[in-house]
């Protein structure tokens, strides 16, 4: 059965406290398990957010619905929306990583995109998704001294 996979970002309206966050997770979490949708959200200390969502086509629409009419975030914009023969966040119902834009910066192979088809570019080898997840992976090993 085919997977929509969706990839967007939004931006915080106001630094989010860690209990607002936590609260957003435990929403999340919650309709996430409902409606059979996996997914991971990245958080930057900035207020930026990147999240994936995938799941069955019209509940990551209503999933998606709900996100854009939440007033704590705006400029919602999807970078990838695409069917899928499997997901890629199989084992999270709300994954979450929070990290610092100094934390991204030292990243090894870390690129400051200047236009979307920089950003574009990285995603040649295969669903965005994939490369999303991959960066995560690599940023948590990295932290972690395990490179």
């Amino acid at each position: 059965m085919l997977v929509r996979q969706v990839l967007y970002t939004s931006q915080a309206v106001s630094l989010l406290s860690a209990e607002e966050r936590n609260d957003i997770l435990r929403t999340s979490y919650i309709n996430n398990a409902r409606d059979d949708i996996t997914g991971y959200l990245i958080s930057l200390d900035n207020g930026s957010f990147l999240q994936i969502l995938e799941g069955p086509h019209d509940a990551v629409a209503q999933s998606l619905q709900r996100i854009s009419n939440d007033s704590r975030h705006s400029g919602l914009t999807i970078i990838y929306d695409e069917e899928a023969d499997e997901r890629a966040c199989a084992e999270w119902l709300m994954g979450f990583h929070a990290i610092t834009l100094s934390e991204v910066s030292e990243m090894p192979a870390f690129r400051n995109l200047a236009t979307d088809a920089d950003f574009e570019a990285l995603f040649q080898d295969g669903p965005v998704v994939l490369a999303v997840m991959r960066t995560v992976s690599n940023a948590n090993r990295y932290r972690q001294g395990l490179r």
